[in-house]
């Protein structure tokens, strides 16, 4: 079993043009703040690193927004600024998020350069209609051109995102997603149903009647047809959302499922350190203001309690494809899992919802469905 580590996030919220369905932490108008704002991260790092001594980082994940709108010479300078605050592994996986039409050879090679080897790309569709009314600033042609040059420079860890129960998707537009996806030869493919959200124009037409979504029995359908087509094409279906062929798994994610610390630097960014979890001031704005005083930006903090700490081990666990390893969780919680839970396990798995396979308990394909329902059961 590997040696476990930590995680460095870096939160990025500037963006060309904020999508029709994104409640991320973004900003399209923003951007005369750049400079400022990398200082801000500079400064933040410096201020948060104590946190994470004696942690090995074992990941470094630069997200938003788009990181790839920013001049390279500020990703450069994060990157070395981690390097040389925190004590990285050897195996570093660092991932930098971009979106098609926001790349190219220049910025690739000095990624590269600097020591990023993963790049995690927002295809979304591979259909330009459906690209145009999410609101993407890009087309597949783009994207296409963007994935070979990376692949031409030398990145051999390329993770795409997907998402269906899209407004106009077919299913047939879906397969055909999943099939370029697959001849492409991506290394990691990640696939979320749309959820719309509070404060998106989405939402503003939902509320109005005027966002036609396809129903619930196709959603499923589209859920059902990707895990069948990635599986049966080598990729291993590792987590509800996520599927990557053999040692490319997500580095970063599988620290979040698995209950690894991390800190996370930027307007809005989470950290989990200890028992304790906390989150940064959600306005840009209020963010740089603390910074540049010296404050620590803090908006929100949280003591995880040892009844939460189960609930969520158990929930994150069952996210992945591996499960729950029994012998494991009884020994870090001093309990024994089978009788603890014994009512909720043979409610469960009474209705296909859940599976105890050797030494693991498992989601069924049908709870995987309704995961929801299984982990509602688990919470203190």
């Amino acid at each position: 079993m590997e040696k476990s580590y930590g995680g460095i996030y870096i939160h990025i919220p500037f963006c060309v043009k904020k999508c029709r369905y994104c409640d991320f932490n973004s900003y399209s108008d923003k951007g005369h703040l750049i400079n400022q704002y990398i200082d801000c991260l500079v400064q933040d790092l410096k201020m948060s690193s104590p946190a994470m001594e004696g942690v090995d980082i074992g990941s470094i994940y630069i997200g938003g927004g788009t990181p790839s709108i920013i001049p390279t010479g500020y990703i450069g300078r994060l990157v070395e600024e981690c390097k040389g605050l925190f004590n990285t592994l050897p195996r570093l996986e660092i991932t930098i998020e971009a979106n098609p039409g926001t790349l190219d050879a220049g910025k690739l090679k000095y990624y590269k350069a600097v020591g990023i080897n993963r790049l995690s790309i927002g295809l979304q569709a591979y259909q330009d209609g459906i690209l145009q009314y999410l609101g993407r600033i890009h087309d597949h042609k783009q994207f296409e051109e963007n994935y070979y040059t990376a692949r031409d420079i030398g990145f051999d860890n390329i993770s795409v995102d997907l998402m269906f129960g899209l407004p106009g998707q077919g299913m047939d537009d879906w397969i055909q997603t999943i099939e370029k996806v697959i001849a492409l030869g991506v290394d990691h493919v990640s696939c979320y149903s749309l959820k719309i959200e509070e404060g998106t124009d989405f939402h503003s037409l939902y509320t109005k009647g005027e966002l036609e979504l396809p129903d619930e029995e196709l959603d499923r359908q589209m859920y059902h047809i990707v895990r069948i087509m990635l599986k049966d094409n080598g990729y291993q279906h590792y987590e509800i959302s996520n599927y990557s062929t053999p040692n490319k798994q997500c580095r970063h994610n599988m620290l979040y499922w698995e209950r690894g610390e991390y800190l996370g630097v930027g307007v809005g960014a989470h950290s989990f350190i200890g028992k304790t979890r906390f989150a940064k001031v959600g306005s840009i704005d209020d963010y740089i203001r603390c910074i540049v005083n010296g404050k620590d930006a803090i908006a929100f903090e949280e003591v995880i309690t040892p009844d939460w700490e189960i609930g969520e081990t158990i929930i994150l666990s069952l996210r992945l494809e591996k499960g729950i390893d029994i012998c494991r969780f009884n020994k870090r919680f001093g309990m024994n899992f089978l009788q603890v839970y014994h009512n909720q396990l043979k409610s469960l798995m009474d209705k296909d919802l859940l599976r105890i396979e050797g030494n693991s308990i498992k989601l069924t394909e049908r709870g995987m469905d309704l995961s929801n329902q299984v982990f509602i059961e688990f919470l203190p």
